[in-house]
């Protein structure tokens, strides 16, 4: 039986890899063309943290509080984004070529960019990155309702099949011609590494990978060194099975995160905290760069990073804590608070 779920830093110490690493690529995009790697990482992490709450659930109540679910993600994610949104509301209303930005705001508040960039309803511009974000957004919505109807119904097999499936769907629109964005960005394409991070919550799977693992002698050197090797690889050169691979590559490096070398290495304090506030550093730094570029020229970009950073900082004690204590309204009876912090 599996124990329930618990804080672990070093889980902390992967959020701030990838956002850093995120924050590089948009920084020197042609550089580290491969950066789009640790968007995955943080697909597979929030499918492997979302399905061992929902087990966890599941084991103590005997079913699953799809409201309180629901309120619980909405009360984590919303407000510091919303506070981004205002901002660039507030940017629209000085702008001079408002259509575009108005369009992308849209469909960024909806939740609806990833589907605007893959069928190209319209422009992104400095809201593009928050695709990930409705990905991750419709993933909330569909998941827990699936996962009450596979729960006593093999559900290892029934994720199997949906990531041969979404695989086998990217290699049919490839056939047809269908473009990058549509491949990369569609909810439907890129759901293989969210469905790989559900499955890895089941015992049967995080211990048979490390079972495995342990097994590879230095196995946490070869998976780091590829995922290093990755970055620097353009992304038409994986782009059918690309998205699976990075997948197994950040399921591999979640396990061996939580011990040995890679886990000293992962929970060193500034990685750590930086992984605390990635959300926000997430939400900030695309646009302050867009904006700097833009509106500013001459501005370096490390200059709209280190922005981002503060703001993030500024977001976190303020506004992300502020609704993590309005949160814990919304917790179950005996729901442990090392849960919620290992979710959060």
């Amino acid at each position: 039986m599996q124990k329930s779920l618990k804080y672990e830093p070093a889980l902390d110490g992967i959020r701030g890899v990838a956002v850093l690493t995120v924050m590089a690529s948009h920084w020197l995009p042609d550089l580290l063309p491969g950066g789009w790697l640790a968007v995955d990482t943080f697909f597979v992490l929030s499918g492997y943290l979302i399905t061992r709450l929902l087990l966890d659930e599941f084991a103590r109540d005997n079913q699953i509080n799809l409201v309180r679910f629901y309120t619980g993600r909405a009360v984590r994610l919303m407000p510091a984004f919303w506070c981004l949104l205002a901002f660039m509301l507030a940017v629209i209303v000085v702008a001079h070529h408002r259509q575009a930005m108005i369009h992308s705001w849209i469909m960024s508040a909806t939740y609806l960019m990833n589907w605007n960039i893959a069928l190209r309803w319209g422009s992104a511009d400095y809201l593009g990155h928050t695709w990930s974000l409705a990905a991750q957004e419709q993933f909330y919505i569909l998941w827990p309702v699936a996962f009450l109807f596979i729960r006593g119904k093999r559900p290892l097999v029934w994720i199997g099949v949906a990531i041969a499936a979404a695989v086998a769907w990217r290699f049919h629109l490839v056939q047809h011609q269908a473009t990058e964005q549509r491949l990369y960005d569609g909810f439907d394409t890129h759901a293989d590494p969210l469905l790989m991070g559900c499955a890895m919550a089941f015992p049967k799977v995080s211990e048979g990978l490390r079972a495995v693992l342990s097994r590879l002698r230095f196995a946490w050197i070869a998976v780091v060194a590829i995922m290093f090797a990755w970055l620097f690889i353009p992304p038409e050169s994986v782009q059918m099975l690309g998205v699976t691979l990075a997948g197994l590559l950040a399921m591999a490096f979640i396990t061996l995160a939580t011990q040995g070398t890679l886990r000293q290495l992962l929970v060193q304090k500034p990685l750590v905290f930086t992984g605390r506030i990635s959300y926000a550093l997430y939400l900030w730094h695309y646009p302050l760069l867009g904006l700097a570029a833009n509106r500013m020229p001459g501005t370096s970009p490390l200059v709209a990073l280190i922005a981002a950073y503060l703001v993030a900082v500024l977001s976190y004690f303020t506004v992300e804590k502020y609704f993590r204590h309005l949160k814990r309204k919304y917790r179950p009876v005996g729901y442990a608070p090392q849960v919620a912090e290992a979710v959060s």
